[in-house]
């Protein structure tokens, strides 16, 4: 789909209003280009609205802000849209995520068995575990294994069906691997997170392996940054949240919805906030969501 640049004043108009209008056309035009499987970069959609690129950052995040796209690595793609690759997620609120992970990690005690859910957050706790030679690490999804791979902590691989794009397992055989196995803490990513209704799935077997993982060991952590308190539920299945669940947060979560701070405390589940830290010189890009 091409169209052409909006930006323009239109005839016999002033150009603030025509303005205002032009942008308003091209960012319903964005949200229905961004439907289509596979997403766009963001000097495809530049090109394609013949705009410049800070132009098209400008409207994807005021379409994020409206819940209406979801910003990845160098581009977006739409709500509606299935599932985003974990290497599209990889890069995405990159401070906050190592800012989670290093307050996971500081949970994890010499000798532990940790299991680590698919996930990019999941995989920064890994990569920061790895080194550890007393620890057994136990990766459901492959972005940990990778994390994990050249490390000195034990490694088992829950085996099962592999699942794209977020590269995780799950079926039958996962399901059993876990009943042989007894965490002592578990660390789960999550797309969106809902107080009420939990951790939001891509499927039914994906619901099923959290909430079997969550089942197996008595401390089970959350890793979620703002975002995934703000990001609308896109899919039809939950791994509800037990007792034992906490979760572990960045400190924008307080800035953008401290409410839910305070309702998972009420809940009974602790609530870590992950001071800011991080490389000054590694931003964020400008199209990560």
């Amino acid at each position: 789909m091409t169209t052409q640049g909006t930006d323009a004043p239109a005839k016999g108009e002033g150009t603030t209003p025509a303005i205002r209008f032009g942008t308003r056309a091209r960012r319903r035009s964005l949200v229905t280009l961004l439907k289509e499987p596979g997403g766009l970069s963001i000097h495809q959609l530049a090109e394609t609205f013949s705009v410049s690129p800070s132009t098209v950052r400008r409207d994807l995040r005021a379409l994020e802000a409206g819940r209406q796209v979801l910003r990845v690595y160098g581009g977006a793609v739409g709500m509606a849209q299935t599932e985003v690759s974990w290497h599209d997620k990889e890069h995405a609120q990159a401070r906050a995520k190592h800012s989670i992970a290093l307050a996971a990690a500081q949970l994890v005690n010499d000798g532990d068995l940790v299991l680590l859910d698919a996930g990019t957050s999941t995989a920064a706790v890994a990569a920061l575990l790895a080194d550890n030679e007393t620890l057994t690490l136990a990766a459901i999804g492959l972005s940990s294994l990778v994390a994990a791979a050249d490390g000195k902590a034990e490694l088992i691989v829950v085996g099962g069906r592999l699942r794209r794009p977020n590269a995780g397992v799950s079926g039958s055989f996962s399901e059993m691997m876990l009943d042989l196995i007894q965490p002592t803490k578990a660390f789960m990513g999550c797309d969106s997170f809902d107080i009420d209704r939990g951790l939001n799935c891509p499927d039914f077997d994906q619901a099923t392996l959290k909430m079997r993982s969550m089942s197996r060991t008595s401390a089970n952590w959350v890793l979620a940054d703002y975002t995934k308190f703000r990001t609308p539920a896109r899919f039809a299945y939950w791994a509800s949240l037990g007792p034992t669940t906490g979760v572990i947060t960045d400190d924008r979560t307080l800035k953008t919805n401290p409410e839910v701070v305070d309702r998972l405390r009420e809940l009974g589940h602790e609530v870590i906030i992950a001071a800011p830290r991080g490389d000054p010189n590694h931003d964020e890009p400008a199209a990560a969501g």
